[in-house]
């Protein structure tokens, strides 16, 4: 039988990323002293970019800028190196692996809430809220995460971090599994000979075990450029009086960026050839510039005065009143894509009455109370949190009663669930409060 092969015409449709774009998108989600740096870069070389730094109650000197005011916080030493941060790593290795978009959508913001050591900061089920996808699909993401390399990126614990390098490595002695996944507070210890007799194991097998575990890395995420700035510095402020809202981009200490006259009239000069090429593309490249942070500047405005609409409980009772809030709502109010509005929000820190953080902390999963409404995760920390400031020093509560003063309150949270909150705000156990409270080492 032969088969007839006939053209036929199929009809596309795709978004040709222009290189003024891909500016624009990387703009749009680098910090303030990121943004500081690369302004720089641009200015080094491109000779139509003119920096002007007394309009920022700033002046430039033989390379050295000094603050007129201090009232804003010094930069300087917020610029990140040349190095491709540990999440530029992830996501390239994202796009090469090619998962569906949702799951790439997923995995991508776990990249980005990766730390510097490589460990996952927050629960997967805070996570998923603040995505607006089912846990089950946020867990297969984290699986992608912790396929990628380095081995043992995505962990939320030591034990995790080893164990995942250990099932990667065919190689690794006998027991070592065993080892890190049922001892390994004993091997911390020392204790190996517990070890041996439970694993069957000899005293040269227990040697090699230990050789293998201390040769692993314990933060595979070293080595890269940190992914956040050594201070906090915010980029948005926000003052909130009378029921009244401020949003202020804070690009006080980011230069005035202008074209250079003399060079920009050379273009109506009578140049030929390469010359009058160079400098069409310079000013395109200059003009790209100033339109991209202008661009970045009124993103970052619309998404915070979204948040902050939603969240006008946050601006009267700070974290106690978070509601829950995903980045698919916010998506929605300003009529931007959710991977826009997560550049936007990414590794930027907003400074209110309540504190300087970062502004994903204002997103937050819901948990259900005993009233049959939703509260937040973030504001259950905070109850957790005030609820041992609160308590008898010298007779700490454990995560059972906590657990049951918040069911008093209407709010349902297990055991486990206050003892995860607890230590991810790295609040030490009640035994070992006490241990502080009576001078105890």
């Amino acid at each position: 039988m032969r088969n007839h092969l006939k053209p036929a015409q199929e009809q596309t449709v795709f978004l040709s990323l222009t290189p003024e774009l891909l500016q624009s998108i990387r703009i749009l989600q680098l910090s303030g002293g990121e943004l500081l740096s690369f302004i720089e870069e641009q200015a080094a070389e491109n000779p139509l970019v003119e920096l002007d730094w007394k309009q920022r109650g700033m002046e430039r000197k033989s390379g050295v800028r000094k603050k007129n005011d201090g009232v804003y916080p010094d930069v300087l030493n917020t610029v990140s190196d040349s190095r491709a941060t540990l999440e530029d790593h992830v996501l390239g290795q994202l796009r090469m692996e090619g998962p569906p978009p949702d799951l790439f959508r997923a995995a991508a913001f776990l990249a980005g809430n990766l730390n510097d050591s490589g460990y996952l900061e927050g629960s997967l089920p805070e996570l998923a809220g603040m995505l607006g996808i089912s846990e089950r699909r946020m867990e297969e993401a984290l699986a992608v995460i912790q396929s990628l390399d380095p081995p043992g990126l995505g962990a939320r614990s030591l034990q995790e971090c080893l164990l995942l390098q250990i099932r990667r490595d065919p190689e690794a002695p006998r027991g070592t599994r065993e080892t890190v996944e049922r001892h390994l507070k004993a091997f911390a210890q020392g204790r190996w000979d517990a070890i041996r007799s439970d694993l069957q194991l000899s005293a040269e097998e227990m040697e090699d075990i230990a050789r293998y575990i201390r040769s692993l890395n314990p933060r595979p995420g070293q080595g890269f450029a940190s992914s956040h700035p050594p201070a906090a510095v915010p980029d948005v402020i926000v003052e909130y009086a009378d029921g009244n809202v401020n949003i202020t981009v804070n690009d006080a200490f980011l230069p005035r960026i202008r074209l250079n006259d003399e060079y920009a009239r050379h273009l109506n000069d009578r140049l030929t050839g390469e010359e009058r090429l160079y400098l069409q593309e310079k000013m395109q490249q200059a003009i790209a510039l100033i339109r991209g942070i202008e661009k970045r500047k009124q993103t970052l405005l619309r998404v915070i005065a979204a948040i902050l609409e939603e969240q006008r409980g946050f601006l009267e009772y700070g974290f106690f009143g978070l509601k829950p809030l995903n980045l698919k709502r916010i998506s929605e109010k300003v009529e931007l894509h959710e991977s826009t509005v997560s550049r936007a929000i990414q590794h930027k820190f907003i400074q209110t009455a309540h504190g300087v953080f970062e502004i994903k902390r204002l997103f937050s999963a819901p948990l259900k109370s005993t009233k049959g409404g939703e509260v937040s995760a973030q504001s259950v920390k905070a109850m957790i949190r005030q609820i041992i400031l609160n308590e008898d020093k010298s007779r700490p509560l454990s995560d059972q009663q906590i657990s049951s003063i918040m069911s008093g309150m209407g709010i349902r949270v297990s055991r486990r669930t206050v003892a995860k909150y607890r230590d991810e705000m790295r609040i030490p156990n009640y035994s070992l409060r006490s241990a502080s409270s009576t001078g105890k080492t």
